[in-house]
């Protein structure tokens, strides 16, 4: 055998290979080949040790673990009820605009009618009222976007 062939089969046994032909070779190549028989026979007896190891971890360890894991599904269902809050805000946002905005829009027709103030006055009036909740749900998105940010400093510090 070549030095190339126990390299090549060697790298196969030790990265594991999902190529079909690949491994019709190695099988081939470990019928013929004693020391890389020998060599797989090494490595899954070493696997199987590592299986059959049993991994403990010392109790603070594992008290520390369960904490992080704990306050972390903590963080997920505040954020949960954040985005929850958030959704809220911009569909009540969006109703209220919704309803809203056709009444502005005929309040400030009249009251163009009525007054003697001009067009673009009325005009603007309108565009100020009318964007008012869409300014406050984005108001609202910007605070809990703040307030999320400022978890993140303290899981640093921990």
């Amino acid at each position: 055998m070549s030095h190339d062939a126990h390299t090549r089969a060697k790298e196969s046994i030790v990265g594991g290979t999902s190529d079909a032909a690949e491994q019709r070779w190695l099988q081939k190549h470990l019928a013929a080949c004693a020391d890389c028989a020998a060599l797989l026979d090494r490595a899954h007896a070493v696997r199987d040790a590592l299986h059959s190891a049993p991994l403990t971890a010392h109790p603070a360890m594992v008290a520390a673990a369960q904490q992080r894991l704990l306050r972390h599904a903590l963080e997920l269902s505040e954020r949960e009820s954040r985005r929850w809050m958030l959704t809220a805000s911009v569909a009540v946002a969006t109703l209220f605009a919704w309803i809203s905005v056709p009444l502005l829009w005929q309040l400030a027709r009249w009251l163009g009618e009525m007054t003697p103030a001009p067009a673009a006055t009325t005009i603007a009036a309108f565009v100020v009222v009318a964007s008012t909740p869409a300014l406050l749900a984005a108001a609202a998105a910007l605070w809990l976007r703040g307030s999320q940010h400022a978890v993140e400093p303290e899981r640093i510090r921990r």
